[in-house]
């Protein structure tokens, strides 16, 4: 199978069929062992970067040709692509939605099979994984032979998805798409909409190394697909980076998410006292931390004056229910903190905290478990249920990253040395950083 990009054209996401890029899905979740999965893939990668260099008016290096491969890269992993919104349509309505869309009978055959997709098995004896599986084998026979759309088609069709809020008007997209789709394109256009994950059978992380070696570090400190394509496109992958040039690359930006440090599970306490010796030894007087691990919510606040947002460790956003603005009252949470004069230190303009954000119940004075079932991301400052609204939201800080247009590496280790770190003022339930901490961290 000839995998290569069309020669011809501008950009190669213009020209390049979306027919071409579901046969090399095809062909990889086919593939037994990650090794020869991940040959298929970086050769893949490598005849994109070769055509991009054929094609392209400036072609540069061959570093310029894996940045390119952005529009496809979206479509490899689209549950890292922040750049798009939730598209709303899991598998059951995705299932609905194909009904009407084909004219299908309620009742019949086809629509049951489709209603009943999950861990189904045919006449046959094969088992299906998802809905993509039994869309395959139900509608071959109702699609086109040939394919004529190209990458950047797919991507408008999934704009608009994601942009319309409505039944309605999903509807309206998904049954323009099939008219002229092909099985092949219908089969993982659902499995990218409907699951946001191909189900290749390789992670994230062995995509991202197959595109750059520098790929997943700098997706670790962006979340970014975008970021990570524009960052690789300069350098070159047979290239060491100097120490100097790797930090740049792994820079920490404000507003820009990142996967933050999570913790490991030890074994034995025994072992935690056997590193911390080998990590200090030689060291003089070099004291023990330990953080209390809370059960709450994993956030990160950036904040620039008064704009301010929110992110979980998974790169979602959760602006719209904590508050974007100090100066408005909307969310549970900014308001709070911007208002109150105390929380920053007048100089601490810029910053991104890590913390755990927890439910306080601020009659009972104490934390809310997540036992009860209360959502605290999900709640609202103007909630009127009797039981809930005296519970608030409550940012615990454990590391500053970022401060004033520096990436803050040894912050961490000023919080935990500090023997107040956080103060409830007025029963607010908001856990505000001390004055002292960002004024002594200038």
């Amino acid at each position: 199978m000839d995998l290569s990009p069309p020669t011809q054209g501008g950009n190669i996401e213009d020209i390049f069929p979306f027919e071409t890029l579901c046969k090399f899905f095809e062909q990889v979740s086919r593939l037994s062992g990650v090794k020869k999965k991940k040959q298929i893939i970086s050769s893949f990668i490598h005849k994109w970067a070769d055509k991009y260099a054929q094609i392209s008016s400036s072609p540069g290096s061959i570093s310029a040709g894996l940045g390119s491969f952005y529009p496809v890269l979206r479509l490899l992993l689209p549950s890292s692509d922040r750049a798009r919104g939730a598209f709303g349509i899991g598998e059951p309505s995705m299932a609905r939605i194909l009904i009407k869309a084909f004219g299908l009978a309620p009742k019949g055959p086809d629509a049951l099979n489709l209603l009943k997709h999950q861990g189904s098995s045919s006449s046959q004896g094969i088992f299906h994984r998802d809905l993509a599986d039994i869309v395959q084998r139900v509608l071959k026979d109702h699609c086109q032979n040939n394919g004529t759309y190209t990458i950047t088609q797919i991507h408008e069709i999934l704009d608009d998805l994601a942009r319309d809020l409505t039944h309605d008007g999903k509807l309206a997209i998904i049954t323009r798409f099939i008219r002229t789709a092909t099985i092949l394109e219908l089969k993982w256009f659902v499995r990218i909409v409907s699951r946001r994950d191909l189900s290749l059978g390789v992670g994230d992380k062995v995509i991202l190394n197959c595109l750059h070696p520098a790929a997943v570090s700098i997706w670790e400190v962006t979340q970014s697909l975008s970021t990570v394509c524009q960052r690789i496109a300069d350098i070159d992958p047979k290239t060491v980076l100097s120490e100097e040039a790797s930090h740049k690359l792994l820079r920490v930006e404000l507003f820009t998410p990142f996967k933050p440090m999570l913790c490991a599970r030890a074994s034995s306490a025994e072992k935690i006292c056997l590193e911390y010796q080998q990590l200090f030894a030689g060291s003089v007087d070099a004291g023990l931390c330990l953080e209390v691990k809370y059960d709450g919510e994993r956030v990160q606040l950036h904040k620039s004056g008064n704009n301010y947002r929110f992110w979980s460790r998974s790169g979602r956003e959760w602006t719209a229910s904590y508050g974007g603005s100090g100066d408005s009252n909307h969310g549970t949470l900014t308001h709070r903190l911007h208002d109150n004069g105390l929380t920053f230190a007048s100089h601490a303009s810029d910053c991104i905290l890590d913390g755990e954000m927890l439910a306080f119940d601020n009659r009972k004075n104490r934390f809310v478990t997540k036992a009860t079932g209360y959502d605290v991301k999900r709640a609202r400052f103007e909630d009127e249920v009797a039981k809930n609204k005296n519970i608030l939201p409550c940012y615990i800080v454990f590391d500053i990253l970022y401060l004033n247009g520096q990436a803050s590496y040894y912050y961490h280790f000023f919080l935990c040395t500090s023997r107040e770190v956080a103060i409830s003022l007025n029963r607010l339930t908001v856990f505000y950083l001390l004055d002292y901490l960002l004024g002594n961290l200038s």
